[in-house]
């Protein structure tokens, strides 16, 4: 009852910029059906939070306040909806398109700029 209407299709940008809750809120679209696609290049791989190596083993424990709060916060490793870990990897994107080149970037002020990724997007939004 609380899911995305399947009938609405939805396309997530991604590229390794996207990390962090970015991936998180697109792991929880794509977790709603076929109808949800991302689209661009992989994300960051950066969705356990900020944390040491061997924060892993079970989480992290910190104080601040000169000790007079202590917390633990576990941490974790994301998996997609086929059981993959996107810690330190990224996301699959639906539709892989290459990051834009420097050259684009550049380009990106011009108001006759098209950015692929985003054309890519609107192509499959347009297509359901």
């Amino acid at each position: 009852n609380f899911g995305i209407p399947a009938n609405i299709p939805i396309a997530v940008l991604t590229d390794k910029g996207s990390a962090s809750m970015s991936e998180i809120t697109t792991l929880m679209l794509k977790s709603q059906g076929n109808h949800v696609v991302s689209v661009g290049d992989y994300s960051a791989g950066a969705t356990a939070g900020l944390g040491a190596v061997d924060d892993f083993n079970g989480g992290t424990r910190d104080e601040i306040a000169g000790g007079k709060l202590k917390f633990y916060m576990p941490l974790l490793a994301m998996k997609d909806t086929e059981g993959v870990v996107v810690e330190g990897v990224g996301i699959k994107p639906n539709i892989q398109v290459s990051p834009l080149t420097d050259s684009e970037v550049a380009q990106m002020s011009s108001p006759t700029f098209i950015d692929r990724v985003l054309n890519e997007a609107i192509n499959y939004l347009n297509s359901k």
